[in-house]
């Protein structure tokens, strides 16, 4: 039922509010639709929302640098990106999944990335697109909140009671730490947790970005 999906996919930073690696989207809709028809008794307080979980972003970041490095020394990150896993598939959690993309001034047709699942790293090499613009460098001070924390703190507000009330449908979940224009300011550093009921029913979307330094929400999009 659950397979690798290669992450093949033509990376551009100007992407949409509703842009997500396709091999991502796949991922999660067989891991969440999976517990959504076979896990409704995963839990007796929270149901299956408290049933996933996510990586840390934090704690793989070494190993995604070191990939990187390999490519060339002076690569930079500029995007990271997760999707959930159910612990009654995987109580290890190791079906959740992490993706690093990589700049480089020396390299500017080109971008790096570094996928992470069932605790094995695969990376390839991509050119940009003519139209993409080379990503900002996100420093690890630029994020205080892990992934975890992110995952955590939406799930508070909105994602759990979002994944709970559909049950049973094709449920696509992602985070990423990326740049978005908020509150009419271009390129805000967010984390970015967002859920999608496919196809698409009338409060089958939830979009909540997040400070990564301070969690604060700043940005909830419900449709």
């Amino acid at each position: 039922m659950r397979r690798y999906i290669s992450p093949v996919w033509s990376r551009d930073h100007s992407r949409s509010s509703s842009s997500i690696p396709e091999y991502l989207m796949v991922l999660a809709l067989v891991l969440v639709g999976w517990c959504a028809v076979s896990c409704s008794g995963a839990t007796d307080s929270g149901g299956i929302a408290d049933d996933l979980c996510v990586l840390s972003a934090a704690e793989y970041l070494e190993d995604a640098i070191q990939g990187a490095k390999d490519w060339t020394d002076d690569a930079y990150l500029t995007y990271v990106s997760g999707g959930p896993s159910s612990l009654a598939l995987d109580d290890h959690c190791s079906y959740a999944n992490l993706t690093y993309s990589f700049d480089s001034p020396s390299k500017p047709r080109e971008f790096y990335m570094t996928f992470l699942w069932r605790r094995e790293w695969t990376s390839e090499t991509h050119h940009h697109s003519h139209m993409a613009v080379i990503g900002l460098p996100i420093e690890r001070e630029d994020w205080a909140l892990d992934s975890v924390d992110a995952w955590r703190i939406a799930q508070n507000h909105g994602g759990r009671e979002f994944v709970n009330r559909h049950v049973g449908s094709d449920t696509d979940i992602f985070f990423q730490l990326d740049r978005f224009e908020v509150g009419g300011i271009q390129d805000v550093l967010v984390w970015r947790v967002a859920y999608s009921v496919r196809p698409h029913i009338p409060g089958g979307h939830l979009d909540i970005r997040i400070d990564p330094r301070t969690g604060d929400i700043l940005e909830v999009e419900a449709k």
